[in-house]
């Protein structure tokens, strides 16, 4: 984590992660957090957020940084959490069907990370071939995808 400067979070809706509660600890520890925003198309760009950012109501529920946060290219992220309905052992994901993630993780270079509940946890997820999964997911109780390993892991 001493590597990785800049974060892209999300803002947990439904049976999601409360992801907004990570903010507070990244910020004391000196890193750049960024937030999703939906654009026309189904397209995505994410913004640097700061401690007094204003955050607004999207139409589909979630909380996105307003206009004034600075625009932060993809090769800038470091590292980035992955949203899902759902996650498989190797890192499948089922997104909401927007694809707003697909598009923009393929201009991304960095390391992709999900936080999955381990009831949300399945043997296998539907893919299409647009569809992009995460390195790792975290359970409460295990990590998996293609970069868990070590003991009690479990890998792709």
């Amino acid at each position: 984590m001493q590597s990785v400067h800049t974060i892209l979070l999300y803002c947990g809706m439904g049976t999601e992660p409360d992801t907004l509660r990570l903010l507070p600890p990244l910020f004391a520890a000196g890193k750049a957090v960024c937030l999703p925003r939906c654009l026309p198309g189904n397209q995505m760009e994410v913004r640097l957020v700061q401690q007094d950012s204003s955050l607004i109501r999207h139409p589909y529920g979630m909380l996105e940084p307003d206009l004034r946060c600075p625009l932060v290219p993809p090769e800038d992220v470091d590292l980035a959490l992955v949203p899902g309905l759902a996650f498989d052992r190797s890192g499948g994901r089922l997104g909401r069907g927007g694809g707003y993630y697909d598009r923009w993780l393929t201009r991304f270079s960095g390391y992709t990370v999900a936080l999955c509940r381990d009831g949300l946890l399945l043997d296998s997820v539907p893919r299409l071939p647009h569809d992009v999964g995460v390195e790792l997911v975290v359970t409460e109780t295990g990590l998996y995808g293609p970069s868990a390993s070590g003991p009690g892991k479990s890998g792709a």
